[in-house]
């Protein structure tokens, strides 16, 4: 069963290089989309309906937290759930902002396999239960 995720990410080369991570740790995961900043996420969201977004913290014009807030509140009701959010940033600080979100993980910056292998996991036991 495909999954579809969306990437929110402010640097090109992060984006891809964690396009190319998520492609090698879960092969079912179909990335519809890779945002560059919070305004294009929400639009990009609310079109693809993906059940995954991996949203940076810090974009030009709309945070991450700030664009998981929009995608949630606009999410058509006969769309289903709205997506599992996971936020990937370079900040420890905006964790707990994340999990009043309803993160499903909280990833920081540089990416670790090992840690990204986690996140995975933990998002395929919430589709799991869907």
């Amino acid at each position: 069963m495909t999954i579809t995720a969306l990437i929110a990410e402010d640097e090109a080369l992060l984006a891809e290089a964690l396009r190319v991570e998520l492609g090698a740790l879960w092969p079912e995961l179909e990335v519809v989309g890779i945002a560059p900043h919070g305004a294009a996420a929400v639009e990009m969201a609310l079109q693809q309906r993906p059940q995954v977004c991996l949203l940076d913290i810090r974009m030009p014009g709309m945070t991450g937290l700030e664009a998981a807030a929009a995608i949630t509140e606009d999410w058509p009701l006969d769309a289903g759930n709205p997506p599992l959010f996971v936020f990937v940033t370079a900040y420890d600080q905006y964790a707990v902002q994340a999990f009043e979100r309803a993160a499903v993980d909280y990833v920081l910056k540089p990416v670790q396999t090992g840690r990204l292998r986690a996140t995975v996991q933990r998002l395929q036991a919430a589709l799991a239960t869907r």
